[in-house]
């Protein structure tokens, strides 16, 4: 399973920081899902992202 919140989030015009910002999730925990070194998933983490990115969980990982 991958992540593809690096691809997502280029589509969506979102950077790192300002991801964080929006959401209250550090900076390095949204570089680890960019760069898939995740070992774990929150499913807090996947709302917050799912809801300023406007997608879906399915969206995140394939």
């Amino acid at each position: 399973m991958k992540c593809w919140l690096k691809q997502i989030m280029k589509k969506a015009g979102k950077t790192t920081k300002e991801l964080s910002k929006e959401t209250g999730i550090s900076k390095q925990t949204i570089e680890k899902y960019r760069n898939n070194k995740i070992h774990i998933l929150y499913f807090r983490t996947l709302d917050k992202l799912c809801r300023c990115l406007n997608c879906d969980n399915t969206d995140l990982f394939k």
